[in-house]
């Protein structure tokens, strides 16, 4: 039992928790996402530089949706072999956007203390408690996605886990005030660029990547 829980730990940390953002259900470990074509997609996004990171693509009710932050969700999901890469993409973000204003509204934001710590323990999982060939396979990821192991725990797995944690408290927080949060209405995507429209992205995409 103990080496099933090491497991399917070690899939949530190569996979990375956004995982859980796409539609907000996954049937066990059958639909996971493929782990190296989704390392595939963080590199192609990360190393672009026609992709730009502070570019606003969109708002989601008066947030901004920045170009790296839609690409790298879209590109996830279509390595998840999604039926609806758009929708998952949109859902995901708006989860994360809605989330977000909501614990920066009531003080429930995760401290970066929090944040370093919950990424400390989940390396030294990787690090001590999981066998050669795991190991293996999530050092093969991360060297996929073109980081060092450091700038993947010190940087991009910051970013992420702190967007996790941020989801675990607003959850909680709604659980305990008895309030049911509608996150992932599409009419709160108002898009900006109509490259990013559901029509165009693939045609943009093959154009800057």
């Amino acid at each position: 039992m103990k080496k099933y829980l090491v497991f399917c730990l070690s899939i949530i940390m190569i996979v990375g928790t956004s995982v859980f953002a796409f539609a907000g259900n996954i049937s066990g470990l059958d639909n996971h996402i493929d782990m190296f074509k989704e390392a595939e997609a963080i590199k192609i996004v990360l190393n672009s530089d026609k992709v730009n990171p502070s570019y606003k693509i969109a708002e989601i009710y008066g947030s901004p949706v920045y170009e790296d932050e839609f690409i790298l969700r879209y590109r996830k999901a279509v390595a998840s072999q999604s039926s609806t890469p758009y929708e998952d993409a949109v859902e995901s973000l708006t989860k994360i956007k809605v989330d977000n204003s909501i614990a920066e509204n009531n003080g429930i934001l995760p401290t970066e203390q929090d944040v370093e710590n919950y990424t400390n323990e989940q390396r030294k999982l990787y690090e001590n408690e999981i066998d050669a060939e795991m190991k293996d396979s999530i050092k093969h990821f991360i060297d996929l996605t073109g980081m060092s192991e450091d700038e993947y725990w010190g940087v991009y797995k910051l970013k992420e886990n702190k967007e996790y944690l941020t989801c675990i408290n607003v959850e909680s927080y709604l659980y305990d005030s008895k309030v049911i949060q509608a996150y992932t209405k599409s009419s709160s995507f108002e898009l900006i660029d109509e490259n990013f429209s559901k029509e165009n992205i693939d045609t943009y995409l093959n154009s800057i990547i």
